[in-house]
């Protein structure tokens, strides 16, 4: 559970010495700038698993990697899609491994650079390999010894605005793949959009001590969020949001479980405490199997009144109406805050 910590009582902040109060001004100045710095180094959400072995060293010392004549990619941070397709057998044989993933790479391959204008979230991945086994490297520079990630078929990765290199690779040794595929590069903004906390963008919940619960579809709901630091995977369909105002000393359970109709639907949880990049997710949850409720829960212990932002997500897209129907159950109830006494104060109750 996630809990919201009360402020301290009017008579201790009253007791805080300069020097504690000034420190706490600089943690609270320090972390807004770096919120507005935005990042500072590329972070990998997710990367399909590496499953396969460490090739051998290579057998001759190659050519360091040629960008000269990659095709340059400019990508904004906004949500866009698009596609290259290509063909390794015309790229050099130059990279035989990369210093992130150590698997054989002895196949030709083609590079693209990133110009990425601004910091932005990047999906890519291959299809259409056909039984070409191809991978897929994100290079800082034209050297594979600066390697952030390497794939089997996808990455989803944050990056800071700059320059990078993305190569597809072939797999092997002996008979090193090469040939045909499509590439796919999808961007978007960090962070939740700014959309979901404005008017109408989800929807409101007053939870004040009482259980209710709203129907809902992940049919043709907007995809916003795909991964985050909060996540291991990647969940592809859209999402249903509420912004949830807790009263103080309050928590609430959430529990979404899919309608008889939708079986296969794969739901996860998301909760983030407002938007924009530098929104911080506070909880996810994804421990079920298709069909089955996932559930999380959050505690509001301070006074004043909390508002959060839950999205009830989907691995897979649903293909109908009754596919993607769910049930969202919220029980908010009060707490009672704990306050510690002095020992002689304890005393004085039962004299």
């Amino acid at each position: 559970m996630i809990r919201f910590p009360a402020l301290p009582s009017l008579a201790l902040r009253r007791r805080l010495r300069l020097p504690v109060a000034a420190a706490l001004l600089c943690l609270a100045l320090l972390a807004a700038a770096t919120a507005q710095a935005g990042l500072s180094t590329p972070r990998v959400l997710y990367t399909d698993p590496d499953t396969r072995p460490a090739g051998p060293a290579p057998l001759q010392a190659l050519d360091a990697l040629d960008c000269t004549g990659a095709e340059v990619i400019a990508l904004a941070a906004e949500a866009d899609s698009l596609t290259r397709n290509g063909d390794t057998t015309t790229g050099d044989w130059l990279a035989t491994t990369y210093e992130c993933r150590l698997w054989s790479e002895w196949g030709p391959e083609i590079i693209y650079q990133l110009d990425v204008t601004a910091d932005l979230q990047m999906w890519a991945g291959l299809s259409g390999l056909g039984d070409v086994d191809l991978d897929l490297f994100l290079l800082s520079a034209c050297d594979a010894a600066t390697c952030i990630v390497g794939a089997n078929t996808e990455m989803f990765v944050e990056l800071p605005a700059g320059t990078y290199w993305l190569v597809v690779d072939g797999y092997g040794t002996t008979a090193p793949a090469a040939g045909p595929y499509t590439l796919t590069l999808q961007t978007r903004p960090l962070g939740v959009p700014q959309q979901v906390c404005d008017a109408g963008g989800a929807t409101a919940v007053e939870c004040a001590g009482a259980a209710f619960s709203l129907d809902g579809s992940l049919f043709e709901a907007p995809d916003l969020m795909r991964s985050d630091a909060c996540s291991p995977t990647i969940v592809t369909g859209g999402e249903a949001w509420y912004a949830i105002t807790l009263p103080g000393l309050h928590e609430v359970t959430v529990k979404a479980t899919p309608r008889a109709g939708a079986s296969l639907l794969d739901t996860a949880l998301w909760l983030f405490e407002g938007c924009g990049a530098a929104s911080a997710c506070l909880d996810y949850a994804d421990l079920k199997t298709g069909g089955q409720p996932e559930t999380l829960a959050v505690a509001n212990t301070g006074a004043d009144p909390l508002t959060v932002y839950l999205a009830v997500d989907c691995r897979h897209t649903p293909t109908s109406l009754d596919a993607g129907a769910f049930t969202v159950e919220f029980l908010c109830h009060s707490t009672v805050a704990t306050e510690q006494l002095p020992l002689g104060s304890v005393r004085a109750l039962y004299r």
